[in-house]
């Protein structure tokens, strides 16, 4: 029985034994396993960051790539589009101008073509990020709709816009985006709209909060439609079968970039049509409400900042003093600090004598405590966190606007920064501060949003006679074509070839207003940009605007150059009416000191017959031939009004432009400046045959051309012999 008892004990402890033999076993079977399985999870995690790391640099490179070739591109097409202007704008008959506008067509869909390609490359590059500033929804489709009408009128179609009453038009988003998006949409619409109407309809709805707004917009035509078992592709890129004729497959393109955009700004975007019924796309898509736009006269832009205490933080000496300087002289109350922490037991120990600041403008890039570090460690104090701060950066690549403003920043810009910035910038902060409001960041782009709007459309007629504008060029046919452009508003026009010689030039005289090229020989535009400000300053010249105008098109382009101080941006190929907007907003102060001038010496240039300084400089530049001079105009400008008179009679343009011509240059050579001015504006006029227009003018000149021949008559008789 024992021995049993032991037999049966062995072979449970075999069986025992062996259980967890085996089970050991497949423990460090399943360890081993889970080990190799881990390991390949691993090289999988490699591969898969190799992968993504080449697609991510391939996807660089090819925006590279088309960045590159956009600008190649570009250049050329700036000439296309630019001389086809100029021919435009000269005398041609009908079959000339219908050629001449197919170029034009042409080169503008090319054009479109290339910044569709453009952004998509953005989009897989994943470099395109939407701008956050204030916008008015309304006056941009508004715009929109304005841009179309002529094309709507043209196909005889009525273009509608349907703005709910009530509908938020103050938001803040990205207006470039929203305005591509309903250029693509409405575009499309009138390609294939042959009769009745194109509707463009927007509504809002309260959003998730009570600072967002949801619009919903739809673009509806009477056209053509699409068949149900096309809309699935309609979105997709080059779907060039979707529509039923194949005569406006370019606008697929866009179609699809418009959904990317849609989808970007969180919204949604669809189709509906039927053959022969029309078509609608709708589209949802969420805003921030501007809440100080929302109340007029709230935010000022440009108000009193007298007695504001400001604390102005800058560890390079003479960075800080030149600010502090500006803020004085506009009667701010300003002290200055050489680093974060001297910033900090500054502002407490004002708070603690009850002198507490109002604001601080602070440099980011500073020693031992940077402008982020230092925002942080005022808003965690209790006593110092309501102060309003701004920040000056040199430093703008290594910050976005987002981290600035989550610092707790009311205003960010880049250095160098111009005074008006700084002092727009302070007033909108310190307005909003005071009217208790909720402001967005303040930067460079929002200032140039806020001009635009307050700018509003810009007069057609401009005229900026007497203009002086340098225009740095390396190109020349795009020297050519903008010359021409600015020649036909009045500018008188210097160029420079390089960035070097830019530079030179601005040492040398004044200018307006200055068109600086990017990318050109010995000197690029943003190194030329930064030594004209600096001259400018240094000399305490009033610093003249500087424009960029470069075929540079992709993303950060335009932050770039106004980073560089630049104070707007045009892309090429430029468009007039674009260049003459963008003048008139730069150019408003001296148009307005020229007109001032011109009407506090309106009466005295009309009671000077004769204008003394140029007589006495005609007479120190010819010496004894002075007399002999004037005696020739005399018998000139005798001859010269009859003449003129009966090439009128007759309708003789050429001989009407040759007499004024004759006439202007010698009147201005004795000082008769406005017997030269009116043959000047006959001149003009007889190289457009407009005769209604010369018979308003003739009397005036030849009153005033007997005035003057009697005037130098006396002062020769009167002159010592």
């Amino acid at each position: 029985m024992v021995s049993s008892l032991w037999v049966i004990a062995l072979f449970e402890g075999g069986v025992i034994v062996a259980t967890i033999a085996v089970l050991t076993g497949l423990f460090r079977h399943n360890t081993r396993t889970s080990k190799r399985l881990k390991k390949v999870q691993r090289q999988l995690a490699k591969v898969r960051k190799v992968v993504r790391d080449r697609a991510d640099d391939a996807a660089e490179v090819k925006l590279e790539f088309l960045s590159k070739m956009s600008r190649d591109i570009r250049t050329p097409l700036n000439g296309v589009i630019g001389m086809t202007n100029l021919i435009l704008g000269t005398r041609l008959d009908a079959e000339q101008r219908a050629y001449a506008n197919s170029v034009a067509r042409s080169g503008e869909g090319l054009l479109d073509l290339l910044n569709d390609i453009l952004d998509f490359s953005r989009l897989e590059a994943g470099s395109m990020a939407l701008e956050v500033i204030p916008f008015n929804l309304q006056t941009l489709l508004e715009e929109v709709s304005n841009l179309l009408a002529p094309k709507a009128q043209k196909k005889g179609l009525e273009l509608i816009l349907r703005y709910a009453p009530g509908t938020a038009r103050y938001v803040v988003g990205d207006p470039g985006r929203i305005h591509q998006i309903m250029m693509n949409l409405a575009n499309n619409a009138l390609n294939h709209t042959e009769e009745g109407h194109v509707l463009i309809s927007v509504e809002g709805e309260d959003g998730r909060s009570a600072k967002e707004v949801t619009f919903k917009v739809r673009v509806e035509d009477t056209g053509r439609g699409i068949a149900k078992n096309k809309l699935g592709h309609i979105f997709e890129k080059f779907a060039g079968d979707v529509f039923p004729t194949s005569e406006f497959d370019g606008t697929v393109l866009g179609l699809a970039l418009t959904r990317e955009f849609v989808e970007m700004m969180g919204g949604e975007i669809s189709v509906d049509s039927n053959l022969d019924e029309g078509t609608v796309f709708s589209f949802d898509m969420t805003l921030l409400r501007d809440l100080g736009r929302n109340t007029p006269g709230v935010i000022a832009y440009e108000g009193d900042l007298s007695g504001v205490r400001v604390l102005v933080v800058d560890d390079n000496k003479v960075a800080g003093e030149i600010i502090a300087e500006q803020l004085l002289a506009r009667d701010m109350v300003v002290e200055r600090a050489n680093s974060g922490a001297e910033a900090l037991g500054m502002l407490i120990s004002a708070v603690r004598n009850e002198f507490e600041f109002d604001v601080m403008v602070t440099d980011y890039n500073m020693a031992e405590m940077n402008g982020i570090e230092l925002a942080v460690a005022i808003r965690n104090n209790v006593e110092i966190r309501d102060i309003s701060l701004v920040m000056l950066s040199s430093a703008s690549a290594e910050l976005d606007a987002p981290e600035v403003e989550q610092a707790g920043y009311s205003g960010y810009l880049p250095k160098p920064v111009s005074e008006s910035e700084l002092l727009r910038t302070l007033s909108a902060v310190w307005s909003a501060k005071q009217n208790k409001m909720p402001l967005p960041l303040m930067t460079r782009q929002i200032l140039r949003q806020e001009t635009l709007f307050r700018a509003g459309p810009q007069n057609e007629d401009v005229n900026f006679e007497g203009v002086q504008v340098l225009l740095a060029e390396d190109n020349s046919v795009n020297l050519m074509v903008t010359r021409k452009i600015l020649s036909n508003v009045g500018c008188l026009v210097t160029s420079a070839g390089t960035g070097l010689e830019a530079v030179e030039l601005v040492k040398q005289r004044n200018f307006d207003l200055i068109l600086m090229d990017c990318l050109m020989p010995e000197m690029d535009g943003y190194t030329a940009t930064g030594l004209i400000i600096e001259y400018q300053r240094d000399k305490g010249l009033t610093p003249s605007p500087v424009i960029a105008f470069t075929a540079n098109a992709m993303t950060g382009d335009e932050e770039k150059c106004l980073a560089a101080g630049m104070d707007d941006y045009i892309s090429k190929p430029v468009q007039p009416d674009m260049l003459i907007d963008v003048m008139s907003r730069w150019l408003t102060a001296v148009l307005a000191e020229r007109d001032r001038k011109d009407k506090i010496s309106q009466e005295q240039r009309e009671a000077c017959v004769i204008e003394p300084d140029v007589l006495n400089m005609l007479k120190s530049m010819t010496g004894d031939s002075f007399i002999p001079v004037l005696e020739s105009y005399i018998r000139m400008a005798v001859k010269a009004v009859p003449a003129l008179a009966d090439a009128l009679r007759v309708k003789d343009a050429i001989t009407l432009r040759r007499e004024a011509h004759s006439l202007k240059s010698s009147s201005l050579q004795v000082g008769a400046l406005q017997v030269g001015h009116l043959a000047g504006q006959i001149e003009k006029m007889s190289l457009e045959s407009r005769f209604d227009d010369i018979l308003t003018v003739f009397p005036p000149i030849s009153d005033m051309s007997t005035r003057v021949v009697g005037h130098l008559k006396d002062y020769i008789r009167s002159y010592p012999s």
